[in-house]
């Protein structure tokens, strides 16, 4: 089965990495942003220790969420952030990779569960995980047993 999701459209005179570009994705009506925390994190607050990085991160996608309404899910990697997800934050949903799993692909995986017809944005630099996402869109969902997607 291919995969019907469509790329949320940026409107003419918006650079596609500009910052009116992000806020006009980061709106579209349904939409998910999954944001891969220490991909973000780390670039964005280089001197910060570990946890102040996290929190940061977090406080930011909550002022998105609490501005426009966005569905937003931080996926960071370990499971050493226990409590975190537990705290007074819940306009974002603060997830962490189980043992032994990247949080690169707890994204991917959350992608390719959502049904076609939802909107897909990933905050990430990291470019092999832009690519398995744009793939998921293209080709499907991968198949729950054999976590292979389908081809066209």
């Amino acid at each position: 089965r291919s995969s019907q999701r469509q790329p949320i459209g940026v409107p003419g005179g918006l650079y596609g990495s500009s910052l009116a570009a992000a806020e006009h994705v980061v709106r579209h009506p349904g939409a998910v942003v999954f944001v891969d925390g220490y991909n973000v994190a780390k670039l964005r607050f280089p001197l910060l220790e570990l946890e102040a990085q996290r929190a940061k991160c977090i406080d930011l996608c909550e002022d998105v969420a609490r501005r426009w309404g966005t569905n937003i899910v931080v996926v960071f990697d370990g499971t050493n952030g226990l409590g975190i997800a537990a705290t007074v934050r819940r306009l974002v949903r603060v997830t962490f990779s189980p043992e032994g799993v990247i949080a690169d692909d707890v994204i991917r995986r959350e992608v390719a569960s959502l049904p076609d017809d939802v909107p897909v944005v990933v905050v990430t630099n990291d470019q092999a995980v832009i690519a398995d996402v744009r793939a998921i869109g293209r080709h499907g969902p991968a198949h729950p047993a054999t976590g292979r997607r389908p081809h066209r």
